[in-house]
């Protein structure tokens, strides 16, 4: 019978540790004992993995377990699998060479070895007597010494010595961010625009100008304040035209009846000569706002119906019949009027202001307006008319002198400046503020315009950013802090250096970046 060997597991290693434990053992013929239970045999995907690793160490390997899941697994894989490759004639030999597995767990690592065992021939109580265990010997730990530790500490400082000797090859680099002084002022200046001027003038504070006008109509309406008491009757005059050629007289109380048969009577006796006509005032029937009618209106005479009369005669409304009102009833005042008018140019001048922001939009426009017409103001209704509202209606313009927005504000750099820089050499403008535009004079045939503006000037410190870059050559940072301090325009500033460790400016200025923010 071939020699075997065998190797026992605890049944706790990983199968990592079973690998290597079957390629690292001396022997050809194994036989691998492996206690129910083991994890590291249980799973197909690790009895496949072990299949593969094994397939080049051209050792034979037997399996004994009695864990029947893992022994399924390994008949499955092609693993062979002790005692059930054997003839029943041949079990009963073989099991008096089987050690049973200890199930006290040794210090060391769990693998016993027999001794390789001869032929079939010889005795089992000489057998039992050679067999001898062979502890497989766990690999050393390696300790970490201080030498060791002496090594990595130097390989440490070699490599971090190169860096810092790449980095500085390729040079440093510096970025100052400056942040300038900043003052805030209020100004006020009389500006006088001229259309004719050619060239702006700041020492006499003359700016060109632009004549602008805008035309708009705007209607609006008011409710109507006043009470009808009692009801009042509608009341008119009325034009006859008589084209037979015979006259006609009409007694008082005449009859006139309009379209909507509602009946007016004249208040006086009237004659209409032939092919003639004469007017006669009427006054309604009853009171109410339905009596009233529109210039032109047409009416019969009921007295007249049947008779050759009613072709010949023509009545109109000679002009138009009003004041009907009953009880209750809204009419017009002379209040209404006067209120609806003032709020129509009041609205009118506000729309007309609008318009002109609207249609040039790059001009500045003061408060008031320039020359500014209203025409005549139209109302819906009269006093004493029944109504709930009364419209108005008006058309007006307006001319005037404006300056454009830019040249403004370049002209009030020039007069701040003037005022406020002359001792000031490391200062500039950085912002112009119009609050407030307002008419002084305004000459009414347009010649000049003369404006206030007031507003915010907002003043900053300027930095030469070449002049400063050279003075901060090769500097440490508390000499740039000593620098920056006696800089004109400087209000603070916020320094990096790069790489880190650096600790002074470059001597390239070039590479010393300089920030204004």
């Amino acid at each position: 019978m071939e020699e075997r060997d065998y190797l026992y597991l605890k049944g706790t290693e990983e199968l990592g540790e079973i690998i290597d434990i079957l390629r690292n053992f001396e022997g050809k013929d194994i036989i691998l004992v492996v206690p129910e239970g083991t994890r590291a045999l249980a799973h197909p995907v690790n009895i496949e993995i072990l299949k593969k690793e094994l397939g080049n160490t051209r050792k034979k390997i037997y399996f004994n377990t009695e864990d029947t899941g893992i022994s399924s697994l390994l008949k499955a894989a092609g693993f062979n699998v002790f005692l059930e490759e054997y003839e029943p004639e041949a079990l009963q030999k073989m099991v008096t060479d089987i050690i049973v597995p200890s199930k006290k767990k040794a210090k060391t690592a769990p693998r016993v070895v027999s001794k390789k065992r001869g032929s079939e021939d010889e005795d089992e109580s000489e057998d039992e007597q050679e067999l001898r265990p062979r502890p497989f010997k766990p690999k050393r730990q390696k300790k970490f010494s201080a030498k060791s530790f002496l090594y990595v500490i130097g390989g440490i400082a070699v490599i971090t010595g190169g860096v810092v000797m790449i980095l500085n090859a390729f040079g440093s680099k510096a970025t100052l961010t400056v942040f300038p002084k900043q003052e805030i002022k209020q100004f006020d200046e009389i500006i006088e625009l001229r259309p004719d001027l050619i060239t702006a003038d700041p020492e006499n504070q003359l700016m060109q100008g632009t004549k602008v006008a805008v035309t708009k109509t705007h209607t609006t309406s008011i409710s109507a304040t006043g009470e009808g008491r009692g009801g009042a009757r509608a009341k008119g005059d009325i034009e006859i035209s008589n084209s037979s050629g015979k006259s006609l007289s009409l007694v008082q109380g005449t009859r006139f009846q309009s379209s909507d048969a509602k009946i007016f009577r004249s208040t006086e006796r009237v004659y209409v000569p032939a092919n003639g006509s004469e007017t006669v005032s009427v006054v309604a029937d009853e009171s109410g706002g339905q009596y009233n009618k529109e210039i032109g209106a047409v009416f019969s005479i009921p007295g007249l119906s049947g008779t050759s009369w009613e072709k010949d005669l023509i009545a109109k409304a000679a002009s138009a019949i009003s004041g009907g009102a009953q009880s209750g009833t809204k009419v017009v005042t002379l209040d209404d009027l006067a209120n609806g008018k003032t709020q129509t140019e009041k609205e009118l001048r506000g729309i007309l202001m609008k318009e002109l922001a609207l249609k040039y939009p790059e001009f500045v426009f003061p408060e008031e307006i320039g020359v500014i017409t209203i025409g005549k103001i139209d109302a819906s209704h009269k006093v004493g008319q029944q109504t709930d509202k009364v419209s108005f209606s008006a058309t007006g313009d307006v001319q005037t002198i404006a300056p454009k927005k830019e040249p403004l504000v370049e002209f009030l750099k020039d007069l701040v400046a003037k005022k406020n820089l002359q001792q000031q050499q490391y200062v500039e403008i950085a912002q112009i503020d119009i609050e407030q535009v307002r008419i002084m004079d305004l000459d009414p045939k347009l010649k000049f315009i003369r404006i206030q503006v007031q507003g915010k000037v907002r003043l900053k410190g300027t930095v030469n950013t070449a002049d400063l870059a050279k003075s901060l050559i090769g500097k440490r940072l508390e000499e740039i802090k000593n620098i920056l301090d006696q800089t004109p325009g400087v209000e603070n500033a916020e320094a990096s250096l790069w790489p880190f460790w650096r600790k002074t400016f470059p001597t390239d200025p070039s590479e010393i970046e300089i920030i204004i923010e």
